[in-house]
């Protein structure tokens, strides 16, 4: 059996790991193979530690980053370099303050005046600060300096853009280099987008190319760079980065791989793994259905979404449609960032929330497939305007309702389209329409459901089928 990497460095640059499903399989396989995993992530939401804890292997280890840079920080104080320009000393005394402390306790017990103008005054003073910060992280001029006096110079010519294209990468490549010297020594680093991968390309550099460099490309390639300015700089390296990879996966799809095949060297062949399950999901013999959770009669036709409650999600023209619905249907949403406050006001003033529309906030990765259960059937609402090319997507949203066996309605998108040319368990339709119509597509795929169009024999073959292949690990990893 090859030999697989000792001490796997992972970094992760989501602010909640707990709902990546694939970051945590993949954490959790490398663990259960043997593996010490070391996973360097951004400040995470304060409210999901024990979620996160309860997700990963018992011995992975996560290192969070400071979400700012305090000077007492042990990161900076190992290079011998502290902040003490006078904007970040301003945002370090806020910081340290604690402002969510003081609003949330002895503010509370003043007077109503007083803390009403306490409260003016340090959001005044919030805002201000906040804007220094973000002054600071957008100074490409600020990050070049900083980075200049760690590494050599020819490192530092050769990265000095590339390390734009994610400001917090470098603070993930210090606190590598710490882990490697106060832990153990570091034989594989990976990294799960192109923002991180100049990270992990650095490092390889300067810890010996005896380290192995994973890439799992979460999207794809120049089309996760949000900011435009950042664009040509990721197209004009991206190549010599992936020449230092020693494994290219794609989450997504064949037609990705090619897209990369394009990009790589010729020795270096991107491998598909699909962003779903490792293994099939297996029903606990007591867990409530969807319906039961909510309270609804198991005649009330139910609609899931599962995803980002961002504006690109496009589900508040699916909360308008539900009172065009000729069938009472309800919609139940998963998710819990985003626009979420501004789609529970849409079903508040449509007197939907909590009768047809219901929002069951943020579900633990692992946990999503058990609370979906039970429902009529899941949406997929927007695909054809994704930042990604709609011929590259396929959907995470897709995996959850094949494992919860719940036939899908989705946007057209040409790799959707061939997962149901292989699996007959849903429909594609045009989305990009109004909520009348919308609420027209949505009643009739509920016709369908009902009169069993979408088998039972034929949703559970595509579970089954739909999974990571059993020679994951050899896939993922090369044996050192």
């Amino acid at each position: 059996m090859p030999k697989l990497p000792h001490h796997l460095v992972m970094f992760a640059s989501v602010v909640n790991l707990e709902t990546e499903r694939r970051m945590i399989d993949m954490i959790n396989r490398f663990c259960e193979a043997g593996m010490k995993v070391s996973v360097i992530c951004r400040a995470q939401s304060i409210d999901n530690e024990e979620d996160l804890a309860r997700s990963l292997h018992k011995s992975a280890a996560v290192y969070r980053l400071p979400e700012y840079f305090p000077e007492q920080c042990d990161l900076a104080e190992s290079f011998g370099y502290s902040f003490s320009t006078l904007p970040q000393r301003l945002y370090l005394t806020w910081f340290c303050i604690g402002r969510h402390r003081l609003l949330d306790g002895p503010i509370e017990k003043l007077p109503g005046g007083a803390r009403q103008l306490f409260q003016a005054v340090a959001d005044a003073w919030y805002k201000r600060v906040t804007k220094i910060r973000q002054d600071a992280l957008a100074n490409d001029r600020y990050w070049n300096i900083y980075l200049a006096r760690q590494i050599p110079p020819w490192l530092y010519d050769k990265y000095k853009d590339v390390i734009l294209l994610g400001c917090v990468d470098y603070f993930f490549f210090i606190q590598t280099l710490i882990i490697n010297r106060s832990i153990e020594p570091v034989d594989a680093v990976f990294c799960n987008d192109l923002c991180t991968l100049p990270a992990g390309c650095l490092v390889k550099e300067l810890l010996g190319r005896n380290v192995t460099l994973i890439f799992d490309n979460r999207e794809n390639g120049v089309y996760q760079i949000r900011d435009q300015r950042h664009r040509p700089i990721a197209e004009n390296n991206e190549r010599w980065m992936y020449e230092l990879c020693d494994r290219f996966i794609i989450t997504v799809t064949d037609s990705s791989a090619e897209y990369f095949a394009r990009r790589c060297p010729t020795s270096l062949k991107p491998t598909v793994i699909l962003n779903t399950y490792p293994f099939p999901w297996d029903k606990p013999n007591d867990a409530p259905t969807l319906k039961e959770r909510l309270s609804l009669p198991s005649s009330t036709p139910v609609a899931v979404y599962v995803g980002n409650l961002g504006p690109l999600s496009y589900i508040d023209k699916f909360i308008q449609a539900i009172p065009h619905c000729q069938t009472n249907l309800h919609l139940v949403i998963l998710g819990h960032l985003g626009d979420v406050e501004r789609f529970q006001q849409i079903s508040k003033e449509l007197d939907l929330l909590g009768n047809r529309v219901f929002f069951l906030g943020r579900v633990r990765a692992i946990d999503v497939a058990g609370t979906i259960y039970g429902a009529d059937f899941g949406i997929i609402p927007n695909i054809q305007n994704r930042t990604s090319p709609d011929w590259s997507i396929l959907s995470a949203k897709l995996f959850d309702y094949v494992q919860a066996e719940l036939p899908f309605i989705s946007d057209s998108g040409l790799q959707i389209q061939e997962v149901l040319n292989q699996f007959d368990i849903g429909q594609t339709v045009n989305f990009q329409q109004e909520p009348v119509a919308i609420a027209k597509l949505l009643d009739d795929f509920l016709g369908r459901v009902q009169a069993g169009d979408f088998a039972a024999e034929e949703r559970k073959r595509a579970k089954y089928a739909l999974v990571w292949p059993p020679d994951v690990m050899e896939l993922i990893c090369p044996s050192v």
